[in-house]
């Protein structure tokens, strides 16, 4: 059997990064919002990284649930 798929919603500001992890019905199964503290480009993937572990393990969830990831950042891109 399958594990059920997962999503992951990430908004990287200048002040705070935020993390939804929702269910194929769009039901929340964890969030977090941490102060972005990233003054190297690694140092930022390192916070995004460290908020979705945190996020999957707090639902009991892994990384191969996850079918898809969503991100949020300010300014051009």
């Amino acid at each position: 059997m399958q594990p059920e798929q997962l999503f992951v919603g990430l908004d990287v500001g200048g002040t705070k990064t935020a993390v939804l992890l929702v269910d194929p019905q769009n039901r929340p199964m964890g969030q977090l919002t941490i102060p972005t503290q990233a003054a190297t480009p690694q140092a930022l993937l390192e916070t995004i990284s460290s908020v979705i572990h945190t996020v999957l393990g707090e639902a009991g969830a892994t990384p191969q649930q996850v079918r898809s990831i969503g991100l949020g950042v300010p300014g051009q891109v």
